[in-house]
């Protein structure tokens, strides 16, 4: 499971030209890794069976938080297509990996 976590953090760090280090970094983000971090938790959640707590932990944040960012991430997708595709493609991209 936390194997999948990793691939998510590389693989959203890649799309958004941020390093795993900024997107598991709890300091002040810029304007580029807070979108990352929050697309992060929520393919985390979305694509395994991790808790709220325990991404929040992977992820050095508090259960809210990553309720905050998946819920965010949820609402942008209605309505920002960019992002929705983002999240398809990350998504199929992680369910074809086996392990």
């Amino acid at each position: 499971m936390f194997s999948k976590v990793s691939v998510i953090k590389e693989f959203v760090a890649a799309e958004y030209g941020v390093t795993v280090f900024e997107i598991n970094n709890t300091g002040r983000r810029g304007k580029k890794v807070s979108p990352a971090r929050h697309l992060a938790q929520y393919l985390v959640r979305k694509n395994t069976s991790l808790s709220y707590p325990r991404i929040g932990v992977v992820f050095n944040a508090d259960a809210s938080s990553v309720r905050y960012a998946v819920k965010k991430i949820d609402s942008g997708i209605k309505t920002n297509s960019r992002l929705a595709n983002l999240c398809a493609t990350i998504s199929n991209r992680i369910n074809c990996m086996k392990g």
